[in-house]
């Protein structure tokens, strides 16, 4: 099936409507060029994973993303609260077995 250019980009703005809540996220100040998100990647991830000697294993370097993603977006404490939850609950686990 052959789509004219208008149905395509008919299509495509309703997709990006859809996906991205287009409207919501300017309403709500939400950057939306990737300017903002470049930046904040290079500040985030950049900065940490691409020091000089530096060297990861992608597991690793993932957990180290997300610590820093939580540290930035204020859900830090929520985040270790899961992983102290989860270290307890296989300990724990361990124990019985035993």
């Amino acid at each position: 099936m052959s789509y004219t250019r208008s149905q395509q980009l008919f299509c495509n703005a309703t997709y990006i409507e859809l996906t991205f809540h287009y409207g919501a996220q300017c309403k709500g100040g939400y950057p939306l060029g990737s300017g903002g998100i470049e930046s904040a990647n290079k500040f985030i991830c950049h900065a940490r994973l691409n020091r000089l000697g530096a060297w990861w294993y992608v597991a690793n370097s993932n957990h180290t993303l997300a610590l820093r993603c939580a540290k930035y977006n204020g859900t830090f404490e929520h985040v270790f609260d899961r992983y102290k939850q989860t270290m307890l609950v296989k300990f724990q686990q361990k124990n019985v077995k035993k």
